[in-house]
């Protein structure tokens, strides 16, 4: 059992490249005029359309071979994290639905073999996941995590609102213009990551 300081570390736009991929399949499969500045982690705005129609286009996205296996690894991520292995444990929190936990265990274990547990939040499985009766704020203060790393601001606030020191990760349209909270640094790769963490 380790006893060092937990880090968590979300998993699309951080540890991979997930949101151009979502906007190239739409746009090629399903009839979208789209550009990255228009994605949105709840695909229902951004596809706008209703929720049943965006499970359809979900699960063909999530069935598609081409996707989810293959993501690219952000850039500087393996870097880094082979770094803070040695000071932290290393986590992933996700909101990636429990049905693609096999294919995401298997692309964490081929690319980030020091990352040691795998947390799903669940936010995709339960459809009233809007409800903010739990959010990844909740899961990180119980794992015991000291640090948070995410995309979504709504998801570093939290953690920050409980105490949980978060960095937002990325320069994207989704995370540029919008107020964070104290305790939430941004950095835009992991460059920043490394430096904040001294590494």
């Amino acid at each position: 059992m380790s006893n060092k300081p937990i880090i968590a570390v979300d998993i699309d736009d951080v540890l991979t490249v997930l949101a151009p991929k979502i906007i190239e399949y739409s746009n090629k499969n399903l009839g979208c005029n789209l550009t990255l500045d228009d994605y949105d982690d709840w695909w229902a705005k951004m596809w706008g359309v209703d929720v049943d129609e965006t499970i359809r286009r979900a699960q063909m996205i999530f069935a598609d071979p081409e996707i989810y296996p293959n993501l690219s690894v952000m850039r500087g991520a393996q870097s880094a994290l082979d770094k803070l292995t040695t000071r932290y444990k290393i986590v992933v929190l996700t909101s990636r639905p429990l049905f693609i936990l096999d294919t995401t265990t298997t692309w964490i274990n081929r690319n980030f073999p020091m990352i040691e547990e795998i947390f799903l939040s669940g936010n995709y499985d339960n459809p009233d996941r809007h409800s903010g009766k739990r959010n990844k704020g909740d899961i990180v203060k119980e794992i015991g995590a000291m640090y948070f790393i995410d995309d979504q601001p709504k998801h570093t606030n939290a953690a920050a609102e409980r105490g949980i020191e978060s960095i937002l990760f990325g320069d994207y349209g989704w995370n540029r213009d919008v107020e964070i909270a104290p305790g939430v640094t941004r950095v835009a790769d992991w460059g920043g990551v490394a430096d904040y963490f001294g590494v």
